[in-house]
């Protein structure tokens, strides 16, 4: 499974794959039932345990109450974050509620680059570190059964398109006048964008294009993202 394929695929979205809870159905929990059928997952394999329903609970109690996932995923302490795990907080920031993403990017030091959903739909964010429980980790099978020929060596990956298709993000605290930022997907490092550059931007959004978005965050999580 192509991990961007499946991002792009649910981008955007508001997403509701259980019909749960029945007063807000689109939730994180959403965001990883589709990664597990995308995965291989069958209905039922991504349900969260308890009175509560928690997300939180799938990875405290994995692999017992669903048995089927150790098949599909390992459980590991998050210490380690890679792209394509399956984050779980037990409170987001340290002090919200549990909460689960998609990391779409190895973690930095203070935040993770994942897929999320609630608050708003389906979108990329990079989210803090503090309260995470842990990691699933799908499991890759590769069983080649003779060494593959020689390819050339592919070409390389141009500034431009690391920074294809990035995610703006802004300090808070200057309450949309500091400085706008261009994080890559590809890399999860951020750039800063001229005056004429995000002017340029809004011109070609008014004439049709690509609606843009600034996520506000504040400065020690953006300090956090590695400088492109």
């Amino acid at each position: 499974m192509n991990l961007e394929k499946w991002a792009a695929s649910i981008d955007g979205e508001l997403l509701d794959l259980d019909a749960a809870p029945t007063q807000q159905p689109a939730q994180c929990h959403d965001v990883w039932l589709s990664y597990l059928y995308a995965l291989g997952g069958k209905p039922g394999d991504g349900h969260a345990p308890g009175a509560e329903g928690w997300t939180s609970e799938v990875w405290r109690q994995f692999p017992k109450h669903r048995p089927n996932l150790a098949k599909l995923f390992t459980r590991h302490d998050g210490k380690t974050i890679k792209a394509g795990d399956v984050v779980f907080w037990s409170a987001y920031d340290g002090n919200g509620l549990p909460h689960v993403a998609v990391a779409l990017a190895n973690a930095g030091q203070y935040t993770v680059y994942c897929l999320t959903q609630n608050p708003g739909p389906v979108h990329r964010e990079h989210l803090s570190r503090r309260g995470i429980l842990g990691v699933l980790r799908p499991i890759t099978k590769t069983t080649p059964t003779s060494k593959p020929a020689s390819k050339p060596a592919a070409p390389a990956i141009t500034q431009e398109e690391l920074m294809a298709n990035p995610t703006y993000v802004q300090d808070a605290a200057t309450k949309g006048q500091g400085t706008i930022y261009a994080v890559s997907p590809i890399t999860g490092k951020k750039r800063p964008v001229s005056k004429a550059e995000w002017n340029g931007y809004r011109a070609a959004e008014k004439a049709g294009g690509e609606k843009l978005a600034v996520g506000q965050i504040s400065k020690a999580d953006l300090d956090a993202i590695p400088d492109a």
